[in-house]
């Protein structure tokens, strides 16, 4: 997403967005990992590049919690400035096959296909 941002937008383009919401894991999931991954770290020596590895590993897991990602991707990671981003209760990889997203995929090509052909 990085560098489709970074990317200057063809303006006959129309950019729309879609952000999955329903990562598996709760907050206390998540909280419980990184306490894991702490206990784990205790137990390395402390100049191993391994503690480093693994605290920047567990330091956002936003893409795994319910509400705040679809278990690959963060919903702040998934927005595009100057685009509407519509969150769907869904997985990454449930987001093609949910009905909710087919619907607003058909919208836009629909609403799309009338002003060309208007024109």
């Amino acid at each position: 997403m990085k560098d489709l941002a970074s990317r200057p937008r063809n303006p006959r383009v129309e950019y729309h967005a879609v952000a999955g919401t329903g990562a598996p894991l709760n907050s206390e999931a998540t909280e419980l990992i990184r306490l894991g991954a702490e206990r784990a770290i205790a137990k390395l020596p402390e100049s191993s590049p391994v503690s480093t590895k693994v605290r920047e590993l567990v330091s956002d897991l936003t893409e795994l919690e319910r509400g705040s990602g679809d278990g690959i991707v963060a919903t702040s990671r998934a927005r595009l400035d100057g685009v509407n981003t519509n969150e769907v209760k869904a997985t990454h990889t449930g987001l093609p096959r949910d009905s909710a997203v087919q619907e607003m995929v058909l919208r836009w090509l629909r609403e799309r296909r009338k002003r060309d052909l208007s024109m």
